[in-house]
């Protein structure tokens, strides 16, 4: 991909700083973040984490953003 850091960080909404952590691996990256990236970067979140793409739509990566959402969610409520 040929994409710099700051370009992600504006089209992920996420801060230089964040995207210069993860990529060196010295941020903790939620699933709501790892959504952003994958959406920024036209890839499912199995592609960029493994290099694998298991062939899922569009739709189906906002289905499994609202099930991620909406897991977090709940958990942040039982707290």
């Amino acid at each position: 991909m040929d994409i710099t850091q700051e370009q992600l960080a504006e089209f992920s909404e996420l801060s230089l700083t964040q995207i210069g952590r993860m990529e060196r691996g010295k941020a903790n990256v939620t699933i709501e973040t790892l959504m952003r990236v994958c959406e920024s970067l036209s890839v499912t979140p199995d592609y960029l984490l493994m290099g694998v793409d298991k062939g899922y739509h569009n739709d189906d990566l906002y289905a499994i953003e609202g099930l991620f959402v909406s897991l977090l969610r709940r958990a942040d409520n039982t707290k």
